[in-house]
C-alpha cells in the first residue's frame, strides 16, 4: 500500500512538473484532435483519412475487432507519420452492427458470441435489464 502512494504521489507530482515546465517556458498550446473508431466502417476510414489529410486529425485510435480493420491497417501503412492507438473494444452497443472478440472470453459475451451492449446495467438507460 505504501509503495502504491508512493508511486501515485510520485506521477501526480511529476504531471504537476511537466504541466508548469511547459507554461513557463511559454511554449505555444497545442490541440490534439483524435479520431475514433477507425476499422468500424469502410466510410469512417475514408473520413478518418480525409480529415487526416487536410490536416485536422493529428491522432486515430483503431478497432481491432471491426470487420474494416484490415483496411484500416492498409491505410495506416501508407500514412506512418499519423500517430496510432488501440482502442479497447469490450462492448458492442449498436443494435445493427455487433462486435465480437478475437480470442476466447466467455465473461465478456452474449449467447451469440458477441460482447454485450454494456458492462453493467444502468438504470438511465430506457430497456436496459
Amino acid at each position: 500500500m505504501k509503495k502504491l502512494i508512493f508511486y501515485s504521489v510520485f506521477l501526480f507530482s511529476y504531471s504537476i512538473g511537466s504541466i508548469f515546465t511547459c507554461l513557463y517556458a511559454q511554449q505555444p498550446a497545442r490541440l490534439i484532435i483524435r479520431a475514433d473508431d477507425m476499422g468500424a466502417f469502410h466510410s469512417v476510414n475514408n473520413a478518418i483519412m480525409d480529415t487526416y489529410r487536410n490536416g485536422i486529425t493529428t491522432s486515430v485510435e483503431v478497432m481491432p475487432v471491426t470487420p474494416w480493420f484490415p483496411e484500416a491497417v492498409r491505410m495506416l501503412n501508407e500514412n506512418p507519420r499519423l500517430d496510432v492507438g488501440v482502442h479497447l473494444t469490450i462492448t458492442s452497443e449498436w443494435e445493427n452492427v455487433k462486435w465480437r472478440p478475437l480470442t476466447y472470453c466467455p465473461g465478456l459475451v452474449d449467447h451469440d458470441g458477441y460482447f454485450f451492449p454494456m458492462m453493467a446495467p444502468m438504470r438511465l438507460i430506457p430497456d436496459n435489464p
